[in-house]
């Protein structure tokens, strides 16, 4: 590891240890999402290339994006509410009279 990535790995642990944490007290939850790779279909390959080029067409289609899981995170009702308990209350300002 080179010496100037120390503190931000440093930084990714303990965030990720918070994350762990308010995920086991129940204020964050956790969802697994696939993010599907762009493909193109055969219809956008032929539409693209001169009419009567349907084997150029089918040729020019790249291979498909990779799919990748990724996490997301969001507060639960219980983090919701617990937000809103300790956050300070703001003082409602009484009018002056003049």
């Amino acid at each position: 590891m080179i010496p100037n990535q120390l503190p931000e790995t440093e930084s990714v642990l303990r965030a990720r240890l918070l994350i762990n944490d308010l995920l086991r007290l129940g204020i964050l939850g956790e969802v697994q999402a696939v993010d599907q790779g762009k493909t193109q279909t055969v219809g956008d390959a032929i539409r693209r290339n001169p009419p009567g080029s349907v084997v150029q067409a089918l040729a020019s289609i790249p291979p498909p994006a990779p799919s990748r899981l990724r996490t997301q995170y969001a507060l639960t009702r219980y983090g919701v509410s617990f937000v809103q308990a300790v956050s300070p209350k703001q003082a409602q300002q009484k009018p002056t009279a003049t």
